[in-house]
């Protein structure tokens, strides 16, 4: 005898499988929206630094008294979220050089991600000789 279609029992599995599958699916939604939103954050603050890290090396050579040199930078929003994110940078001596001639340029970002406060931070080496 040719049997054309499904049984009832294939269908009913089928159907259970296909819900699991769309269930699981839905219940990792969460979690991949939280971690796009951590992933944003950090290029976000990542930017910043990279930014103001720029900035330093793009301006005039600023007479430094007392080291290590700290300035809190103006706070940035970041677009659609609401999320502030505060910047500060510090000019250290480098141990073994003058620092009128070599200076480190530190750039930390903060931020409150979920009620827990988020730190990257990023730095360069800045020379006062002329380049050629």
């Amino acid at each position: 005898m040719g049997k054309k279609g499904f049984s009832l029992i294939e269908v009913v599995i089928a159907s259970t499988l296909l819900a699991a599958a769309v269930i699981v699916a839905l219940g990792a939604l969460p979690t991949l929206t939280m971690a796009s939103n951590r992933a944003r954050f950090r290029v976000q603050a990542l930017q910043l630094c990279q930014n103001y890290l720029e900035a330093q090396r793009s301006q005039a050579w600023p007479v430094v008294d007392r080291w290590p040199y700290q300035q809190t930078l103006p706070a940035q929003v970041m677009p659609g979220t609401g999320t502030e994110f505060q910047p500060s940078l510090e000019l250290q001596k480098v141990t073994g050089y003058d620092p009128d001639q070599l200076r480190r340029a530190k750039v930390k970002v903060r931020w409150k991600e979920r009620d827990r406060w988020q730190e990257l931070e990023q730095e360069t080496m800045i020379s006062r000789v002329p380049r050629f």
